[in-house]
C-alpha cells in the first residue's frame, strides 16, 4: 500500500547507502527478489524481504555490526528458529543440510554479499516458477566459491506476519 511504502521509505532515510524499489504492479515474489538481485548491481549487500516480513527494531544495527566482518551471508534470525553457522561448504555439507537446519528458504532470511553471489545471479532465473530462486543463487555461488563465509546476528530480527500475534516485544 501507499501507506506500507511511505514507512520503508521513511525507514531508510538515515541510511545513505539504503534503497528499496517498488514496482508499477505486483509482480510476484520471486520476480520482486530476482529484480533486486539485478538492481543491486553496484550494493556490497543485498537483503530481499518478503512482503509479509517484519523487520524487529534493532534490526539494522545488528545487520550493520554483523557487516563489519564483511561475511558473504549475514544469517538472521527468525522467530523461532536456533540455527548457527559459521560456514557452509555446498561440497562437504549438501544441499539438505541447509533444509533440515536452517530458515534460508523463507525470503529475508539471508543477506547476500553482492561480489559472492554477483557469478551466481543467472541461476535464479531458472528457478523462477519455484518458490526458491533465492537459494538457487545462493547454492551456486557456494558451488563456485567453493564454501561461503556465515555471521549470524544474534537475537531474532524478522518475524512473519503470520507470527505477529506470538511477539513479545522489539517489533
Amino acid at each position: 500500500s501507499d501507506e506500507t511504502w511511505s514507512k520503508v521509505k521513511s525507514l531508510l532515510t538515515p541510511y545513505d547507502n539504503a534503497s528499496a524499489q517498488r514496482t508499477p504492479s505486483n509482480v510476484g515474489g520471486n520476480a520482486n527478489a530476482l529484480l533486486g538481485f539485478s538492481l543491486a548491481i553496484d550494493s556490497e549487500y543485498i537483503w530481499v524481504l518478503s512482503d509479509d516480513t517484519i523487520v524487529a527494531n534493532n534490526a539494522v544495527d545488528a545487520i550493520l555490526d554483523a557487516m563489519k566482518g564483511h561475511p558473504n551471508l549475514i544469517s538472521v534470525k527468525m522467530l523461532g528458529t536456533h540455527t548457527r553457522h559459521n560456514s557452509f561448504d555446498i561440497k562437504k555439507d549438501g544441499i539438505s543440510e541447509v533444509f533440515e537446519s536452517t530458515s534460508w528458504g523463507q525470503f529475508g532470511s539471508l543477506i547476500y554479499s553482492r561480489k559472492f553471489i554477483g557469478a551466481s545471479l543467472e541461476a535464479g532465473f531458472g528457478f523462477h516458477d519455484s518458490s526458491f530462486p533465492h537459494l538457487a543463487i545462493l547454492f551456486d555461488a557456494c558451488w563456485k566459491n567453493g564454501a561461503a563465509n556465515i555471521k549470524d546476528v544474534d537475537g531474532e530480527v524478522i518475524f512473519s506476519s503470520s507470527d505477529k500475534d506470538n511477539l513479545s516485544g522489539g517489533v
